[in-house]
């Protein structure tokens, strides 16, 4: 106790006497035992009749969040929880298992490091406000309280703001449970997200390479049809062919105006007009659409009977009228 100030030695007391008035056990400058692998010497150390011990070391002076996570690890090799208190807004509370302290003549709060979980969706961790430290304590000793990591935490204290990345809180073991649910179902969902959007990735690639087989037989057909190179275009940027394989994506399916398939334009003496569609979205065509390419006469290109079943409907044509390029 040599060099501690009244204020410290003060707090000590008071919270030994808290534990005890709990009903559990409570040493003041502890040291380890016999079985303890040791390097600490607590405050106060309480013990509950089930074997379980907390430390709770009053910091009043400064401390950075690296040593105090130190020294909570060696009382944690001798599976011993940690509680960090001060009467000031320490940079560590939060950060550590902590408790910011008020001091009144008959009681102790905490107005800080404690966390209830929001109970409406999102659910998220938010400040617990102010707790009669005594309930704290017994639940420390009692198993209904424990920690959480958090990667951030934000409290608010009358008019000033604290934030603390990669927090550590106190919670209820009740919350805690809540939460694990909470994070498991956002794994789900996540997992589930995953897995659309890789299986919308392959679909999207296999569209792509149907589209890029359709448009080669179509751009053959029109010149089948007497239509030069120079003639025809194609794609959302109404690229000029130049009679060589259409290999990148990006020329292909990105036009909304027909369906995310990949037009065929053709340049003759009435101007440019579209002359065919490949491989369209079934799910993109409207009726708008679908009524406008029967009345300029488009052809629409698809691979497979599969494909061309899905066309009919939405199309409002017959399947021969769809034009398979693949058996």
């Amino acid at each position: 106790m040599e060099g501690e100030s009244p204020a410290h030695r003060g707090l000590k007391h008071r919270i030994a006497l808290m534990i005890r008035d709990e009903g559990f056990e409570a040493t003041v400058e502890a040291t380890p035992g016999v079985n303890d692998a040791g390097g600490w010497r607590a405050d106060v150390l309480g013990t509950a009749s089930s074997g379980r011990r907390v430390a709770f070391e009053i910091q009043l002076a400064g401390m950075t969040i690296t040593e105090g996570q130190e020294r909570t690890d060696r009382y944690a090799r001798d599976q011993i929880m940690t509680i960090w208190v001060s009467t000031k807004h320490a940079v560590w509370i939060s950060a550590l298992p902590s408790a910011r302290l008020k001091l009144e003549p008959e009681t102790i709060t905490a107005d800080r490091g404690l966390a209830r979980l929001n109970d409406r969706t999102p659910y998220f961790w938010t400040p617990a406000g102010e707790v009669d430290f005594s309930r704290v304590v017994r639940g420390l000793f009692n198993g209904s309280i424990t920690t959480v990591s958090h990667w951030s935490f934000e409290e608010r204290v009358g008019q000033r703001d604290y934030f603390t990345v990669d927090a550590q809180l106190l919670v209820s073991v009740a919350d805690l449970a809540r939460w694990e649910v909470v994070l498991e179902e956002r794994r789900r969902e996540q997992e589930t997200h995953r897995r659309e959007q890789e299986a919308h990735s392959r679909n999207l690639q296999a569209l792509f390479e149907r589209q890029r087989r359709g448009l080669r037989i179509g751009l053959q057909d029109a010149r089948s049809a007497g239509y030069s190179p120079r003639d025809l275009r194609y794609g959302y940027e109404k690229d000029q062919w130049d009679g060589t394989p259409i290999v990148s994506p990006d020329k292909l399916s990105r036009d909304i105006a027909v369906a995310m398939g990949v037009p065929i334009w053709i340049d003759d003496r009435s101007g440019q007009r579209l002359w065919a569609v490949v491989c369209p979205v079934a799910s993109r065509i409207d009726d708008r659409m679908a009524r406008q390419w029967r009345i300029d006469g488009v052809r629409v290109y698809a691979e497979s009977a599969r494909e061309v079943a899905r066309l009919t409907g939405p199309l409002e044509w017959l399947p021969h009228q769809i034009r398979q390029f693949a058996h």
